[in-house]
């Protein structure tokens, strides 16, 4: 059967809208996806979240706290500002398995540390704590009731045994207390004064 001619179109001209309209949908995604690439890399240089480097000095050098394996809690010196703590029994709220008491022995009360659960409930002339505190790098075998936070950089909490680097007084973990660093070239200098009701008045 013939068609009729007024039906019949040139192929050129039949396929040609059926190619532009092919065309378009071929490029319609991948300008979508560059769009959608170029809005999501203009969000991520706004809202771009950057952590500090944290160095701590758990295995006697400096090194990234990411890097040591060593379950570890630290405490900078700008922790101490934002929480205002005064000493080490201060910062136990802020420090997860971690427990800062006084222990009395011979009508002497010393600082106990708690961490995980174990401590030890005697601590005497002859009977060391299990866990060590060191300041810096200084071992103090019965440490005072307060270590007050003068000149603190950080305060490093290793837990678990760490005999092998801080002796056998490290069975259950270590405090280590690290002050400010001395510098030749410049000043500096840090002062701080709360007052509060009942006469209370703390300068330091």
């Amino acid at each position: 059967m013939q068609r009729s001619p007024l039906l019949q179109v040139p192929g050129h001209l039949a396929q040609k809208p059926l190619v532009c309209a092919l065309a378009t949908l071929l490029t319609l995604p991948g300008s979508l996806a560059l769009a959608q690439e170029s809005a999501g890399a203009a969000t991520q240089s706004r809202y771009q979240l950057v952590l500090e480097e944290v160095l701590v000095t758990a295995q006697k050098r400096e090194e990234s706290s990411m890097s040591v394996p060593i379950a570890i809690n630290t405490f900078s010196a700008q922790d101490i500002i934002n929480t205002g703590a005064l000493d080490i029994s201060d910062i136990d709220d802020f420090m997860p398995g971690v427990r800062f008491g006084n222990v009395t022995s011979n009508q002497s009360t010393q600082l106990a540390v708690e961490i995980r659960g174990v401590a030890s409930p005697n601590i005497s002339s002859g009977q060391d704590p299990s866990v060590a505190t060191f300041y810096d790098n200084a071992y103090l075998p019965r440490a005072v009731t307060s270590i007050p936070f003068v000149d603190i950089a950080r305060v490093e909490v290793l837990k678990g045994p760490q005999g092998t680097l801080y002796g056998r007084n490290a069975t259950v973990g270590v405090v280590n207390m690290i002050p400010n660093a001395p510098d030749a070239d410049e000043f500096d200098a840090f002062a701080r004064a709360r007052l509060g009701n009942f006469g209370l008045v703390n300068l330091e």
